[in-house]
């Protein structure tokens, strides 16, 4: 069994296959920790894992079931699931078995023409979709959480600042381009991780590259645009001068930033970015309740796996399972954000539709936060 730490959160991984090398590539520059108790395992297999688990109640056309003590999900493609004791208040470790079903070589081919990604897999397994919404369930038992934005650390200043939002607000890019600035470095792309005492920690969830965020024309983005062969280039040219898409990339953040990864960092700027009819970038002054909510409700959605699921179980919850319903999960996060933002100063970054990053980095060292 390896043992990786995340937010000291320790993680026991088992299994085999390709699928596991990926995901267990994916949290190689996490510390290797020598912990006899983990907080969560994580079993990865192509083999019948499944063949001791007996469901009590089906739904969802048999594509999830559950008992007292486990639910079981099989609607995700090539992935079957099995998380057990993740509820549990009695000190079990929660458990999480994931089988992998090999394709067939037409399948194979399909799937890459259409999706064009081959660890396609593991980056479902270490997505919102499966892993990251059960790891925030760990997290909150040791009054940590997620929080949907982008973190950095200066380490000019010894400080983390957090850029958060709804998806396509313009952290992600605003971050990539201040990590141009061999100052900071980098903590978290979408999935922060923060405690009450207001730190923010590293996770290595695979970075999120849109084309759009390539032609902002960060050097850093630059440099990974170069390591692409002519078909991804020739391919990236169709979709977005013929077809108007916007390709995504997942990227390990070791290979898209090297050495610069910081642990962690005492966060003192918080802000919540806005897109907006402003002329040019502005800061709004906002209460504590309202920058809670914010960020919750932007958070939240994230974790629309979860919610679904939640709501699948108490709908049809027989057996007490103890399942987190979406009010006390809200409620759990509202709490934690509360005590975190505290340790901040936090304020509404109001954005045009089209701004630059750049400008925006500008406007933000010219406000004296950067």
């Amino acid at each position: 069994m390896n043992v990786r730490e995340i937010a000291g959160i320790t993680i026991g991984l088992t299994g085999n296959g390709k699928t596991f090398d990926e995901v267990s590539e994916h949290l190689d520059f996490i510390p290797t920790t020598t912990a006899s108790q983990v907080d969560i395992m994580l079993e990865i297999s192509s083999n019948d894992i499944f063949h001791e688990y007996l469901p009590e109640v089906n739904s969802a056309k048999g594509l999830m079931s559950f008992n007292k003590d486990e639910y079981f999900v099989g609607y995700l493609p090539s992935i079957d699931y099995l998380v057990s004791d993740i509820f549990n208040t009695k000190g079990a470790v929660p458990v999480v078995k994931v089988k992998v079903t090999e394709d067939k070589l037409l399948k194979k081919i399909i799937k890459y023409l259409l999706l064009r990604r081959k660890a396609y897999k593991s980056n479902l397994i270490m997505s919102y979709s499966l892993f990251w919404y059960i790891f925030q369930i760990v997290l909150m038992t040791k009054s940590k959480s997620f929080i949907h934005a982008a973190t950095l650390y200066d380490n000019k200043r010894n400080r983390a600042i957090l850029l958060g939002g709804t998806g396509g607000c313009g952290k992600t890019s605003t971050a990539l381009e201040m990590l141009d600035d061999s100052r900071y470095s980098y903590l978290s792309e979408d999935f922060s991780i923060i405690n009450l005492e207001g730190q923010t920690f590293f996770n290595p969830k695979p970075v999120s590259v849109y084309c759009s965020d390539i032609e902002h024309g960060s050097k850093i983005l630059n440099d990974f645009k170069c390591s692409f062969n002519f078909t991804k280039k020739l391919e990236i040219f169709l979709k977005r001068s013929i077809f108007r898409k916007n390709p995504i990339f997942k990227v390990s953040p070791q290979n898209l930033f090297g050495e610069r990864l910081s642990i962690s960092g005492q966060c003192s700027y918080a802000f919540y970015v806005i897109r907006s009819n402003v002329k040019s970038p502005k800061l709004k002054d906002c209460t504590l309740d309202e920058i809670v909510d914010r960020f919750v409700e932007s958070s939240i959605r994230e974790l629309k796996t979860y919610t679904e699921l939640s709501n699948l179980i108490l709908a049809n919850d027989l057996l007490n399972t103890g399942v987190i319903s979406y009010s006390v999960l809200k409620e759990n996060m509202e709490e934690i954000y509360r005590q975190f933002l505290k340790k901040t100063e936090y304020k509404i970054l109001l954005l045009p539709h089209k701004v630059s990053p750049k400008e925006t980095i500008n406007f933000l060292e010219k406000e004296k936060f950067l």
